[in-house]
């Protein structure tokens, strides 16, 4: 025997096909007998979710045609569509015994195959009491009559066979694909008739259950072909609302006739046409009826599915005490569709006076946390061991695409803040309905959204760990918002420290409104958020250096050059320095010791020496030439106000800037560049800090000591332009149009710096 299922490929029907097609393996049916027909529009293809799960899964054979129907009226007519091309394609099917069952049913037991297929009859499941003589009757003759002649059928045949009316699950023998092009046919003549003949009633409660049309063109169309149509109890089914006791009586469940109104007590299908209801809470269903036999299989494939894991992320959503039970209740569903869809850490963070929120509702899917009125600085960096995280205000309802979209942009490149929707949509009463009955992954993006009341003052971002305090955290003592979802000022303070902000194309939603006077979190102030739009990185980091509102002290207080030592030292033999810097000593309070160096030996060994020498005396910054550099006052002074900025930013090495071959910059101030990498430079300070770091790790004689320096630590590579020039030789020196040409190149160098410094 053949089981044989026609649906659309549609979302609706994939999760019940899985449910069914293991129901079908435990009963023993070979994979090989299972003909799984799914039909698709040729405009668009095969859908991916289809493709993917006729590919991996391996209790049945799937096969799509393309739904080329003329009319289209009657949605099921599609089913005889691509039976009218399967048969056709597989000729060797009219010789089986054929099932041809819905994909909504669960065998409780295997049919006696033997027994139904021992004999010419076709047997049908009982539906007398919807498609029988009798039920049609009471619509009147004259319908009756008319819907015959439609159908060319004789009233006799159908009152004779009135015991015999049957549907739902089919055994047939002999079938071919005339008979399905007939059924596809009078399907929609049986469906165009009945929602006619609806209209012209005016009792709602009494209209023909037009939707059963192809029911009735299976079975007309079998008596029109001399078939003997008989009833079988092997084909008895029992409904989800009966009690289950009745399942025990039969051999099929047949999981339909629940409504939208009944799924308080009762697993209702309907729900689940966009998503499927895997990892869903059920507990609430009546325990006593079918249904709950439907709802096993459902949590047993669940435990099978593998959620997509975000191993590297938490997710923080942010709640204000002042939530009430009814918000708390959509607090709830927000930490379930988050659970059902992934698997993620997920944090609750109440923030308030004192608690308020039911922790049970976490029900073990999320870490609750009260932090009294604490920076959420303080538990992210105490109790978030994740790289990364996304922060979520409790009523900015999150997709589960967005999610892992900004996942994604943060692994590809960590320094940048993400922002995780282009706007926030405020779900109407219809689309929380609906959200809340089946946690779709895919939300209604649908703007039919309510009226815009206020702003809440909310935001989502996401950023890894070490950025966020990086950028000072969160700053308490202001905000900007034009539009609930986007903190301005801190987008800014991230662009200013050079990191790059990315949008995902896609919205989020507005759980709820506070219900409290949001007043007193408005910290909006459009001229502050101007003045901060002009500030520098300098501006920023200074700021984050001193302010309160920073949990940590990323860069240090404001240093000074009093009494610090330099060691100065050439790389080359004949490199004259002393006279060019011979004015640093004495405008500052510092002292300058050259370095003497054997300059015989190879070069890396000549720097180690330099570096060795260093330590021993204790010095605080090494200065190393790599050129004969002149030094003028101004330059003087830029030297000397980088090498305060070197403290306050936390840096180890500063370079001066001789040629194009470097990464990206990014401005700091006035005097400073960071990039990527270091070009070739005639001059670098190094902070004793690294002293160390260059004695322990061996220099490769074939490396670049740019190259070499950059493997110490993530902050080398900040660049001094304009800092010196290049002694211009003798022109009779044989080096001198050498010197001449990168002269030249040097200040084309500075001209392009100079233009970005005033243009970014």
């Amino acid at each position: 025997m053949f089981y044989i299922s026609a649906q659309p490929a549609e979302q609706y029907f994939l999760w019940q096909l899985e449910i069914q097609l293991q129901n079908f393996e435990d009963m023993g049916i070979l994979a090989e007998n299972i003909h799984v027909l799914l039909a698709y529009n040729p405009k668009i293809g095969i859908p991916d979710n289809f493709r993917n799960f006729a590919t991996i899964n391996h209790q049945g054979q799937f096969f799509f045609y393309p739904d080329h129907r003329k009319k289209r009226n009657y949605l099921s007519s599609i089913r005889p569509h691509i039976l009218v091309q399967h048969f056709r394609e597989h000729p060797i099917l009219t010789q089986q015994v054929i099932c041809y069952h819905d994909s909504d049913i669960l065998f409780r037991e295997r049919l006696n195959e033997s027994l139904l297929s021992s004999t010419p009859f076709w047997y049908f499941g009982d539906t007398r009491n919807y498609i029988s003589y009798d039920y049609l009757a009471r619509y009147g003759k004259e319908f009756l009559l008319n819907l015959c002649a439609a159908v060319d059928i004789d009233p006799a045949i159908v009152e004779k066979n009135k015991d015999h009316s049957g549907g739902a699950q089919h055994i047939m023998k002999g079938v071919d694909e005339i008979f399905w092009s007939e059924v596809e046919y009078y399907s929609e003549v049986i469906f165009d008739y009945m929602e006619n003949f609806n209209k012209s009633i005016r009792n709602n409660t009494n209209k023909v259950q037009a939707w059963c049309a192809d029911m009735w063109a299976v079975l007309w169309t079998a008596w029109k072909h001399n078939r003997e149509v008989r009833l079988h109890n092997e084909l008895n089914f029992s409904w989800p609302k009966e009690h289950i006791s009745q399942y025990y009586k039969s051999k099929i469940l047949h999981n339909s006739g629940v409504f939208d109104s009944d799924k308080t007590n009762y697993f209702c299908k309907l729900l689940f046409k966009v998503t499927d209801p895997y990892h869903l809470d059920f507990s609430k269903l009546k325990k006593d009826r079918c249904s709950m036999v439907y709802v096993e299989q459902i949590n047993r494939i669940s435990t099978k599915k593998q959620k997509p894991a975000i191993n590297d992320c938490a997710i923080i959503l942010l709640l204000r005490s002042a939530v009430t039970s009814q918000q708390q209740d959509k607090i709830e569903n927000y930490i379930n569709y988050l659970h059902k869809h992934l698997n993620v850490e997920i944090h609750i963070v109440e923030r308030g006076d004192w608690p308020v929120f039911n922790q049970n509702l976490a029900n073990g899917k999320a870490k609750y946390a009260f932090i009294n009125n604490e920076k959420i600085d303080q538990f992210i960096l105490k109790r978030i061991r994740k790289e990364f995280f996304i922060y979520v205000d409790v009523n900015i309802l999150l997709p589960i695409e967005n999610i892992l979209s900004s996942f994604e942009m943060l692994k590809k490149n960590s320094n940048r803040i993400v922002l995780p929707m282009d706007q926030v949509i405020e779900l109407s009463n219809t689309q929380y309905d609906l959200f809340r009955d089946t946690l779709a992954r895919g939300l209604d993006r649908r703007d039919d959204s309510q009226e815009k009341k206020r702003i809440d003052y909310i935001e989502s971002f996401a950023m890894s760990k070490q950025s966020f305090f990086k950028c000072g955290g969160n700053n308490i003592q202001w905000h900007f918002y034009q539009e609930d979802g986007f903190n301005l000022e801190r987008q800014t303070r991230c662009r200013l420290m050079g990191m790059s902000i990315i949008t995902i194309r896609k919205p989020a939603f507005k759980l709820f409104f506070w219900d409290f006077n949001i007043e007193i979190y408005r910290k909006n102030s459009l001229n502050r958020y101007l003045r901060a739009t002009k500030a520098t990185i300098d501006d920023v980091k200074r700021s984050i250096a001193h302010g309160s509102n920073s949990v940590t002290r990323g860069y240090g207080r404001k240093s000074t050059i009093k009494n610090l030592s330099f060691g100065i030292c050439s790389l080359k033999e004949n490199v004259d320095i002393l006279h060019s810097l011979e004015e640093l000593s004495r405008s500052e309070p510092v002292s300058i010791t050259p370095i003497e160096v054997d300059h015989s030996n190879a070069f890396h060994l000549v720097f180690n020496q330099i570096i060795t020498k260093s330590k021993r005396s204790k010095f605080d910054f090494v200065i190393l030439i790599n050129e004969n550099l002149d030094f003028k006052k101004y330059n003087i002074d830029i030297f000397w106000r980088t090498v305060e900025e070197m403290s306050r930013y936390g840096l180890q090495m500063l370079s001066a800037i001789s040629d194009r071959n470097y990464g990206k910059e990014t401005i700091i101030n006035a005097r400073l560049f960071h990039v990527e990498y270091l070009p070739n430079s005639p001059f670098f300070l190094i902070h004793k800090s690294l002293f160390s770091k260059i004695l322990s790790k061996s220099f490769n004689k074939d490396m670049r000591l740019e190259q070499y320096l950059n493997s110490l630590s993530e902050h080398v590579g900040m660049m001094v332009p304009f800092l010196g020039k290049l002694k211009m030789l003798n022109s009779e020196s044989r080096d001198y149009q050498n010197t001449k040409d990168r002269m030249i190149h040097m200040e084309n160098l500075e001209d392009e710096l100079m233009w970005k410094l005033k243009n970014q």
